[in-house]
């Protein structure tokens, strides 16, 4: 206790950048201890020790003795943490501790990862709890609490965690994933359906009573009026059958309740690619637009790179019926233009980055940005008014650090890596943080995808 006090007296005095605010008796200590307590419990009945739930366990007596050895004697400027993202399965836990690597590799399949993971503001704090988490089994093992009890209570904390990120959900991944794992489950399908709905721009509540739609979507344009349409999903293992479609069904809800049309989803449609088939004829007769879950799914989570608005879904919805009609038009809302707005916004600060120490007494301009990213071939047809419109965007929502005149010159007052992370809700970009300490690995701020 008297060592740890010095050493934190000590660290006090270290520079910005180097002060262990996350000290080695929160982490290593306490897991070193945990291992040696783990690797000393009688096998159980089964043969089996007792597994960790959020920590990969050593088997290897000569590895363990060797890593708890370097645990005790680390440093925290030595040891750094990385957070690695892959799926793992919606059930598995939220993330697992590679002790050797210092590693934690996040399960991007969990619910609670899935709602907060997309946005770097949210990630970070998300990358904080899932910390805690590991280090709470640490803590309870390394007290010599029974590892049936601190497993039982960690899988308590989970699904009470899983629980809290689906009772309220922001996330488009989240809506899209929804969609996905819904194809099977008529009312999970129509809840997800409304959910995809309000993230695509649209007011949308769930009706589903008996001669009822499922839902009914609108919004207002000032001006010009209300427009609505009615919500219909259809879900099934396989391909539904035309019987259960129910296309004169559908018109008749939607006419009943004063909408201009109807959105049907399901998991696909008999003939789909056929115009002259009858899903094709009924659809266009009974003037029911036909999507496929996947369409709707990728739209979702392509909402807000794409600018997809209602006014642009709608207008698909209220004019375009048969599946093979509706797969065009969502393809060409997908694809025009052909890049996307958040593609080019990374572009535009990446091309300020470039030119920081080129011509360093000339102004920045709009073409000497678009001169930049006309490089990159992914932008082959951006032109000049997409780049203004861009940059305009990121200068609105700089707060202050970024500014366009009238001439066409860009200003950046400021550092760039603060205009970075006063943009990173658009970009979704990870910037450096304002202030750094020794926990993280510097190469890996934020998290990566394995």
């Amino acid at each position: 206790e008297i060592a740890q006090k010095k050493a934190s007296e000590a660290g006090q005095k270290n520079k910005e950048g180097y002060r262990d605010y996350v000290g080695t008796e929160l982490v290593e200590r306490p897991l070193a201890d945990a291992l040696v307590a783990e690797a000393g419990e009688p096998h159980r009945a089964d043969g089996e020790q007792s597994v960790w739930r959020l920590v990969n366990p050593i088997d290897d007596v000569g590895e363990l003795q060797a890593l708890v050895e370097d645990l005790y004697a680390t440093e925290r400027k030595d040891r750094r943490y990385t957070f690695k993202y892959s799926p793992s399965g919606p059930l598995s836990v939220i993330a697992r501790l590679d002790a050797r690597t210092g590693t934690f590799f996040v399960n991007e399949d969990h619910q609670l990862v899935r709602e907060f993971a997309g946005k770097p503001d949210s990630k970070r704090l998300l990358e904080a709890l899932i910390v805690a988490e590991a280090l709470l089994e640490v803590y309870l093992r390394a007290a010599a609490i029974q590892p049936e009890i601190v497993s039982d209570l960690l899988e308590r904390r989970d699904s009470l965690l899983r629980g809290l990120a689906l009772d309220e959900t922001y996330s488009l991944a989240s809506l899209a994933r929804a969609l996905r794992d819904a194809t099977a489950s008529a009312i999970e399908l129509e809840i997800a359906l409304v959910g995809a709905l309000r993230a695509l721009g649209f007011g949308a509540r769930h009706i589903a009573g008996a001669g009822e739609p499922d839902g009914l979507a609108q919004y207002l344009i000032h001006g010009t009026g209300e427009q609505s349409f009615t919500l219909e999903a259809k879900s099934s293992k396989d391909v539904p059958a035309l019987s259960q479609l129910d296309f004169a069904g559908l018109h008749s809800h939607f006419k009943s309740s004063g909408a201009q049309g109807c959105l049907l989803v399901a998991p696909s449609y008999p003939a789909a690619d056929d115009p002259e088939g009858e899903v094709s004829k009924r659809a266009v007769q009974q003037r029911i637009s036909c999507w496929t879950i996947e369409q709707l799914a990728q739209l979702v989570e392509r909402a807000e790179r794409r600018h997809v608005n209602a006014r642009s879904l709608q207008d698909i919805v209220l004019t375009v019926y048969a599946p093979i009609d509706v797969t065009a038009a969502v393809k060409k809302l997908m694809s025009d233009p052909t890049f996307d707005k958040v593609d080019l916004y990374v572009a535009i600060i990446a091309a300020l980055s470039d030119l920081e120490n080129r011509l360093r007494s000339t102004p920045r301009n709009i073409s000497m940005i678009a001169a930049e990213i006309s490089r990159d071939k992914k932008f082959e047809g951006v032109d000049m008014p997409h780049i203004r419109d861009a940059v305009t965007d990121l200068a609105r929502t700089s707060s202050g650090m970024l500014h366009v005149s009238d001439k066409d010159e860009v200003s950046v007052i400021g550092a760039l890596d603060e205009l970075r992370r006063r943009i990173s809700h658009i970009t979704g970009e990870t910037a450096p943080p304002r202030r750094r300490g020794t926990f993280r690995s510097n190469a890996d701020e934020m998290g990566d995808h394995v």
